[in-house]
Parts: C-alpha cells; sequence; structure tokens
C-alpha cells in the first residue's frame, strides 16, 4: 500500500469505497437536513435522493451532503462548491493539512 501523503498522493483507489459512519451523518443530518448525497450508489446513499456520477451534474437542488471518493476528492470539491449553493461535504476530517483542504475545501467553508 502506497503511504499517505498531505500533498494527496495518499489517495488511493483501495480507499475510496469507504462509508461516513451513520453516527457521524445523523448528527450532521440532525442540523443540516440533507436532501440529497452528490457521491453515493444505491448501497451506500445516505439520503434517498442520491447521485451515482456527481462529475455529470449541471445542478443541485436542495441540502447536500457528499463524501467523495478520495482518489476524485479535489475534482469532486471543485464540482460541488461550483453547484452546491447550501451543503455540508467531508472528507478526511483528521488532517486538514491535505492539499483539498487548502487550495479548496478552506476557501469555501464557512
Amino acid at each position: 500500500m502506497k503511504n499517505k501523503g498531505n500533498d494527496g498522493t495518499g489517495n488511493i483507489s483501495e480507499r475510496d469505497l469507504w462509508e461516513t459512519s451513520q453516527d457521524l451523518f445523523d448528527l450532521l443530518d440532525d442540523q443540516y437536513h440533507f436532501e440529497i448525497d452528490c457521491c453515493a450508489s444505491e448501497r451506500n446513499t445516505k439520503c434517498e435522493r442520491y447521485f451515482d456520477d456527481f462529475e455529470k451534474e449541471k445542478s443541485v437542488n436542495g441540502v447536500a451532503w457528499m463524501n467523495p471518493p478520495f482518489t476524485k476528492a479535489k475534482r469532486m470539491f471543485t464540482h460541488f462548491f461550483k453547484l452546491v449553493e447550501k451543503g455540508v461535504a467531508i472528507y478526511r476530517c483528521d488532517n486538514i493539512e491535505t492539499k483539498v483542504w487548502q487550495d479548496i475545501i478552506l476557501r469555501y467553508a464557512d
């Protein structure tokens, strides 16, 4: 397995299918009331509505939740912040020093 790095080099495909714990999602959902899961499949969606190929979407209506695949995080976050007016995206909360946090997420976070 490849070593993790703060520059995104640790974003390996074996980690793409990691799911957000239901407890964490429920805690956030109680506050934000998510209507759509931007990066999900029928098997792992946290919301009734979901996108299984978010990069193809041109608009998002409703409060969005997104926990993107690690290997696509930078592209997904860039797309997320262009389309989603109200939502929460989560990515490796354990380390906000990663390049995707510094270059994209923190710029748009509030």
